[in-house]
């Protein structure tokens, strides 16, 4: 995979990217059920496989998209969404047993990492623009 840019771009993708894929190998983990995140208070039944896979792709997706796009627009996007699923995970925090749990909060982190990552690219794209 060639990187498309060079300089203190690349290690902000490169740790963006890595912290992602971290992430989206434990989201496998919680697939393949070898981590237990708990359970649901709603009586639901959850499939955890499908959410761990789920996870797991669109982890991958945004590190492989961090990697291979110089847009702005891309960098935002992912920004976005893992702001999203960061919100999302402390919103239905209600709805599980623990509510907060170790494998959780170090997924939240990492994407943390991602939104810094996305967030740091995106403000540099700008600057380039308006040089």
């Amino acid at each position: 995979m060639t990187l498309v840019a060079a300089g203190r771009d690349v290690r902000i993708r490169e740790l963006g990217a890595g912290a992602s894929l971290v992430a989206g190998a434990i989201y496998a983990l919680i697939g393949f059920g070898l981590i237990s995140v708990g359970t649901t208070t709603s009586g639901a039944s959850t499939d955890l496989f499908a959410f761990g896979m789920i996870m797991a792709a669109g982890s991958i997706a945004l590190a492989v998209a961090m990697l291979r796009s110089t847009s702005r627009d891309v960098a935002i996007a992912i920004a976005a969404l893992e702001l999203i699923v960061i919100v999302g995970y402390f919103a239905v925090a209600g709805v599980r047993v623990p509510p907060v749990e170790a494998w959780g909060l170090s997924i939240k982190g990492l994407q943390a990492v991602v939104l810094a990552s996305a967030v740091a690219l995106a403000l540099q794209a700008r600057r380039a623009t308006t040089r």
